[in-house]
């Protein structure tokens, strides 16, 4: 029994390093980090994938606004609201957050001149998370 323990806890742990891998952290403030990646969605556009990881002692309110810059300029904005859970387990699976640009296309996006910025983020201690309406 105790073997089966071990074995499930390493096998657990590979996979949950395995996924945390494909995320970069963008910004972290108040024990909560933003992570994110790109991916093509089913339109073959190109998707910027968003999670919240909590390492603060609170639930937390969290509110981002990521700025989408080309050569310098603020070609989009878009705003992401949630709310993430404190806990270990509550960090296992995190919901996804997926934003597509309407203005921008794939090549834009892949320009070297591209730019994610966060300009804003807000976070707030809860007493209790609220289900998202996304």
């Amino acid at each position: 029994m105790k073997r089966i323990i071990i074995i499930t806890s390493i096998l657990l742990s590979s996979f949950l390093a395995n996924a945390q891998k494909k995320f970069t952290p963008l910004k972290e403030k108040d024990g909560i980090s933003v992570l994110h990646k790109w991916k093509i969605n089913d339109d073959g556009k190109r998707q910027l994938i968003l999670k919240f990881k909590n390492k603060s002692k609170s639930h937390k309110n969290i509110s981002v606004i990521i700025g989408f810059y080309l050569n310098g300029v603020m070609e989009e904005q878009a705003e992401v609201a949630s709310c993430s859970k404190k806990g270990f387990f509550n960090n296992l699976f995190l919901t996804k957050y997926g934003i597509t640009s309407e203005y921008m296309s794939n090549e834009q996006l892949n320009d070297s001149a591209f730019n994610l910025e966060i300009i804003k983020i807000k976070t707030e201690e809860t007493n209790k998370c609220e289900k998202q309406h996304q």
